[in-house]
C-alpha cells in the first residue's frame, strides 16, 4: 500500500477530506453490495427450506403412495428369540404352527497356515506352484454363473488369486497374523455354493491373454470392468478363426443377432474392441501433447548460445553434485546437462523480464524517475532471478513450457498430431498383425483347460481341489470346509426351504434366528391397522411443520427501511444489536416469494384432489383428514378423533374406523392422493435448463449467474472508486506542491528585499 505524506505544506487534513468525499461516492454503489447480501441470504433459506421439502418428498409422500405401505397385518409369536414374523395384506389371519428344522448358511473355506513369511505379494511359483507338463497352469473359480480363470505366470501372486476369487462375488483374504486364506459366498443357500479348481493351460493362450490385457489396459480399469473383461475373454474360448472375424465384423459394424449367445458374443467383442480404441485414443492423445510439449522446449532453448566458461564450470559443479546425491543418474552428461540448463535458465529469466514489463503496462510497477524502462525492468528481473535455486529455474521453465502449451496454437497443434496418428495406431492395435483380434484367435484356439489335478496346485495354497461341498483332493494340514445349506421350516404341516434365513410364504415374511429343536412355535396373525394410522399420522405431522414454515416464510411482516449493514454502521453497533437486525431482514427475505407461493399453493391444491375408487369418490375428508375452520392456520391439516389433538379429539375418528372396515379403500384413496401431491412435487423439482437445477424447488441456476454479475459490478465499482482516490490525491498533491514553490519564491524574495532575520 502506498504511503502518502499529505498536508505538509498546506496543513489541511488531506485523508480525511478525501474520505469524506469517498463515502460520499461509496453510498451511490452500495445498492450492488446490498442487493448480493440479500440474495446471498435469499438462497441461504431457500436451501435450508428445499432439503426440508425434498426430504418429505423422499421420505413421507413416497412411502404414502406406494400401496405397499398399507399391505401389513401384524403377526406375533410364540417365541421372539427363535423367529420374527410380518405378515401383508394377503396373509391370512389366525393362529399358525411352525417348526425350524435348519438354518441356511454360506460356504466357507479356511485354508491351512501357509508360511510365516508369506504376504499377498508372495508369487504363486515362490509356493511351489507348477505344472507337471510345462503348460501354464490355470485355477478356475466358479460362483453361480460367474466364473474366472487365474492363469499362473512366474509374476502371479497370492493377490491376484485373492482378486480373482472377489471378481466372482466371493469374500477372500488373507489373513496375515493367522497366515491363513479365509473364502466364503456372500450369500447363504445350496445355489450360491462355489468351486475351485486347477487345470492347465497353453503358454500361448496366457501370453495372447495377458496381451488383451495390456491392449484394454486392464490395470487401469475399475474392478467391475476388469469382470467384463474376463467375461468377455472367456466367451472366445473354443471359438475358430473364421468365428471371430465375423464377431468382430458384427461388433464394428454394431449388428444386433436374434441368437442371444451369439449376441452375448458380440458383446463381449464389443467390450474389448471399444476398451483398446479408449486406450488408443488415450496413448496418442499423451503422445501427441508429449510430441508439441517438445518441440515447445526445443523452441524456447534454440535462440540461446552456450555458457561462458565461468558460467558453464558453476553449471557443471551443480549438476555433479545433483549426481552425488543420487538426483541425478551417474551416467548424467555433466557438460550437456549444464549447457542445457543454461539455456533453460535464460529463457526464465526472459519470461520474469516480460512479467516485470507487464505490470508496468498494468499500473502496478512504476518506473523511478531517474532509470529508464529498460533498465528498470532489467535491474527488478536480474533481482528476483538472483533468489531462484537451480530447482526454482527448472521449475519456472517447465512452468513457462505448460503455460505455452495451453495456448489455442498449441492445442491445435496437437489436436493435428492426433487426427495424423490416430487411425493408424488404433487400426495396428485392432486388427494388425499383432492386434486384438489376432491375439483373441490364439487365446480362443489355445484356451482348453486340461484337468490337472495330480499336481494338487490347491494345497501349495494350503487349499484342496474344491467342488462346492467337499474336499476332493488330499486334505492339507486343518483346512476345513463348511458346506452351503438351505434353510428348512416346517409351516401348517408343509416342510418349505429357502437360500437364506428369510422365507416368504403365504403372505408371512418368517425370520429364522435358530432351531426349534422339538418346539412348536404359534404364530398369530391380526390387521395392522395402528401401524397404518401411525404411517398417515406422521405424514400429517411432518406436512404440517412444512407447511407452517412456508406459510410463516411468505407472510413474513415488511422490513422496508431495513438494508444490510455497511462496515462504518457495523462499527457504531454491538454485535446484539447487528444479530437482531440482520435476523430481522433473513426472517422476510422470501416475503411473498411467488416460487415459494406456488410450491405451497401447488401442495395444498394437491391434497384437496379426489379418487375414485368402484364409482365413488373419495377425498381426505372422506376418512375425517380436513382443514381447521381458523383461516389463519393457511391450510395445516388435522385428523378428526386424533387423541393428541386437543380441538379435534372428540371428533369421530373416520381413519381408525375405515382402515379397520375397508382397508382396500382406505389403501387406493390415500396412495392415490399422495401420489398426485409427489408427482406435482417432482414436477416443481424439475430441472430447467439455464434456471434450476434437479430436485430443486428455487431457481437456483438464475440465483447463481445473478451472483457472478454482481461480483463483476462490485469489482468495476472498486476500481473506479480507487481511481477517484487516486484522482483526488494527486489534485491535492498538486496543490501541497504549488505551495511549496510559492513559499520558497516567497522566501527568495524577501532575501533579495532584505527581510530576513
Amino acid at each position: 500500500m502506498a504511503i502518502r505524506l499529505a498536508g505538509l505544506v498546506s496543513g489541511m487534513d488531506t485523508d480525511s477530506i478525501v474520505k469524506s468525499l469517498m463515502d460520499a461516492h461509496k453510498l451511490k454503489y452500495k445498492k450492488t453490495t446490498d442487493k448480493k447480501e440479500l440474495l446471498t441470504w435469499k438462497q441461504e433459506k431457500w436451501k435450508d427450506l428445499n432439503a426440508k421439502l425434498y426430504k418429505l418428498y423422499q421420505e413421507d409422500i413416497s412411502k404414502m403412495r406406494l400401496q405397499s405401505s398399507y399391505l401389513t397385518k401384524k403377526v406375533t409369536s410364540s417365541n421372539e428369540n427363535l423367529v420374527t414374523v410380518t405378515g401383508s395384506t394377503s396373509a391370512p389371519e389366525g393362529s399358525h404352527n411352525l417348526t425350524i428344522d435348519q438354518l441356511a448358511s454360506s460356504q466357507y473355506v479356511t485354508g491351512g497356515v501357509l508360511g510365516s513369511s508369506v504376504t499377498t505379494s508372495t508369487k504363486l511359483k515362490d509356493l511351489g506352484m507348477t505344472s507337471t507338463s510345462g503348460n501354464n497352469s490355470v485355477i478356475t473359480i466358479t460362483n453361480g454363473d460367474k466364473s474366472r480363470e487365474l492363469i499362473v505366470t512366474d509374476n502371479t501372486t497370492l493377490g491376484d488369486f485373492l482378486n480373482a476369487c472377489k471378481e466372482t462375488g466371493l469374500n477372500a483374504s488373507y489373513d496375515t497374523a493367522q497366515k491363513r486364506i479365509f473364502i466364503s459366498s456372500k450369500a447363504s443357500g445350496l445355489d450360491n455354493k462355489f468351486s475351485i479348481t486347477t487345470g492347465e493351460i497353453s503358454s500361448n493362450a496366457s501370453i495372447s491373454l495377458n496381451t488383451i490385457k495390456s491392449y484394454v489396459n486392464y490395470s487401469g480399469l475399475t474392478a467391475t470392468e476388469q469382470g467384463k473383461v474376463y467375461d468377455a475373454i472367456q466367451l472366445l474360448e473354443g471359438k475358430s478363426a473364421a468365428e471371430i472375424d465375423d464377431l468382430y465384423t458384427k461388433a464394428e459394424n454394431g449388428t444386433k443377432s436374434t441368437d442371444p449367445a451369439e449376441q452375448k458374443a458380440i458383446d463381449a467383442v464389443t467390450t474389448l474392441r471399444d476398451l483398446v480404441i479408449k486406450k488408443a485414443e488415450k496413448d496418442v492423445k499423451a503422445s501427441s501433447t508429449q510430441q508439441v510439449k517438445e518441440e515447445i522446449k526445443n523452441t524456447l532453448i534454440s535462440s540461446y548460445g552456450d555458457p561462458d566458461a565461468a558460467t558453464l564450470s558453476t553449471l557443471e559443479s551443480q549438476v555433479q553434485a545433483e549426481i552425488d546425491a543420487g538426483r541425478l543418474p551417474a551416467d548424467t552428461d555433466v557438460t550437456g546437462t549444464a549447457k542445457e540448463w543454461h539455456k533453460k535458465n535464460q529463457a526464465v529469466l526472459d519470461d520474469i523480464k516480460a512479467q516485470v514489463a507487464s505490470k508496468i503496462d498494468d499500473g502496478k510497477l512504476t518506473v523511478p524517475e531517474d532509470k529508464t524502462r529498460e533498465e528498470y525492468i532489467n535491474e527488478t528481473a536480474q533481482t528476483s532471478y538472483d533468489k531462484l535455486t537451480q530447482a526454482n529455474k527448472t521449475t519456472l521453465f517447465d512452468n513457462l513450457v505448460a503455460k505455452k502449451l495451453a495456448t489455442e496454437e498449441s492445442q491445435t497443434k496437437i489436436q493435428d498430431t492426433y487426427d495424423n496418428n490416430i487411425e493408424s495406431y488404433k487400426n495396428g492395435l485392432l486388427t494388425g498383425s499383432e492386434g486384438l483380434v489376432a491375439q483373441m484367435k490364439i487365446y480362443a484356439q489355445n484356451s482348453t483347460i486340461i484337468n490337472d489335478s495330480s499336481a494338487n496346485n490347491l494345497s501349495k495354497l494350503k487349499l484342496g481341489e474344491i467342488d462346492g461341498s467337499a474336499v476332493t483332493a488330499a486334505t492339507t494340514d486343518d483346512m476345513t470346509v463348511v458346506e452351503a445349506a438351505d434353510s428348512k421350516i416346517t409351516l401348517d404341516g408343509a416342510e418349505l426351504t429357502g437360500s437364506s434365513n428369510v422365507i416368504t410364504a403365504n403372505g408371512l415374511t418368517i425370520t429364522l434366528k435358530g432351531k426349534t429343536q422339538g418346539e412348536t412355535i404359534s404364530l398369530s396373525v391380526n390387521k395392522n391397522t395402528q401401524e397404518i394410522y401411525d404411517m398417515v399420522k406422521n405424514f400429517v405431522k411432518n406436512y404440517n411443520a412444512i407447511l407452517k414454515e412456508m406459510n410463516t416464510l411468505y407472510n413474513a411482516a415488511s422490513t422496508r427501511g431495513y438494508d444490510p449493514l455497511s462496515d462504518d454502521e457495523r462499527e457504531s453497533m454491538t454485535d446484539d444489536q447487528i444479530e437482531k437486525w440482520e435476523t430481522k431482514i433473513k426472517d422476510s427475505i422470501l416475503r411473498r416469494d411467488s416460487t415459494l407461493g406456488t410450491v405451497r399453493d401447488a401442495m395444498r391444491s394437491s391434497l384437496q384432489t379426489s379418487v375414485e375408487v368402484d364409482g365413488k369418490k373419495y377425498s381426505l375428508a372422506s376418512y375425517g383428514i380436513q382443514t381447521s375452520t381458523i383461516y389463519t392456520e393457511n391450510g395445516l391439516l388435522h385428523i378428526f378423533g386424533d387423541k393428541e389433538d386437543a380441538t379435534y379429539s372428540d371428533r369421530e375418528d373416520k381413519l381408525m374406523k375405515a382402515i379397520e372396515e375397508d382397508p382396500d379403500t382406505v389403501m387406493q384413496v390415500l396412495s392415490g392422493i399422495s401420489k398426485n401431491l409427489y408427482d406435482t412435487m417432482a414436477e416443481k423439482m424439475s430441472a430447467i435448463p439455464n434456471l434450476r437445477s434437479a430436485l430443486t424447488f428455487y431457481n437456483d441456476k438464475e440465483m447463481d449467474k445473478l451472483q457472478t454479475q454482481y461480483k463483476e459490478r462490485m469489482s468495476k465499482d472498486e476500481k473506479k472508486l480507487k481511481a477517484l482516490e487516486d484522482k483526488y490525491y494527486k489534485q491535492f498533491s498538486a496543490m501541497e506542491t504549488a505551495m511549496a514553490k510559492l513559499q520558497k519564491q516567497q522566501s527568495a524574495l524577501s532575501g533579495l528585499l532584505g527581510n530576513t532575520n
